[in-house]
């Protein structure tokens, strides 16, 4: 009699634990598509972002001396890379160096130049810039949105970083940026209209 009860005790035993095990297995499971999910989802949503680029290029740029006076700075020759088929938005290429921090709010703008609308394509551009010193050289960085409407800052170093409203609106009163006024591609200082 107790081996019967002990036979019945150690199926039933075995039983529960494949069960766990399989609960288990199933949650793991499911965690990795969930997983997935959310990484196919943000690809998906960086998938504009991700193909659009600005950078120095060493080129002397083709300006006029009195130009040069509108603006303090250094003028410089740049190429703006939307390589998406679709337009972006409300582009900022703002004038950094390349020990900027990745930090947005201490990235060190000197300049700006504001593009209501880009089209896919290379644009040659030129841009101010607050020049180099003690080892750092220009770089640029880039604030823009894409056709989704999603707001996107590529810093010096090419980190691409989603921004929400309320961070763009703060990023856009530290640097005292306003490109209402200042578009078509002219390049303006940092706090002076």
């Amino acid at each position: 009699m107790f081996n019967l009860f002990f036979d019945q005790g150690m199926n039933t035993f075995w039983v529960a634990i494949g069960a766990v095990g399989t609960v288990l297995a199933f949650a793991v499971a499911l965690g990795q598509l969930v997983n997935q999910s959310k990484y196919k989802n943000r690809l998906l949503e960086m998938e504009q972002a991700s193909e659009v680029s600005g950078w120095l290029v060493d080129e002397r740029p083709n300006i006029l001396e009195e130009e040069m006076r509108q603006v303090n700075g250094i003028p410089s020759s740049a190429r703006l890379n939307n390589n998406s088929s679709l337009p972006i938005y409300n582009v900022f290429l703002l004038s950094s160096h390349l020990r900027a921090s990745e930090n947005p709010m201490d990235m060190g703008i000197s300049h700006y130049t504001h593009f209501e609308i880009v089209a896919p394509g290379e644009k040659n551009i030129i841009v101010m810039t607050g020049g180099s010193g003690a080892g750092d050289h220009p770089a640029l960085a880039m604030l823009f949105s894409d056709s989704k409407g999603i707001t996107w800052l590529r810093t010096p170093k090419g980190l691409l970083i989603k921004m929400k409203k309320e961070m763009v609106n703060e990023f856009l009163r530290v640097y005292k940026i306003d490109g209402g006024p200042y578009g078509n591609g002219r390049s303006v200082e940092v706090g002076k209209p």
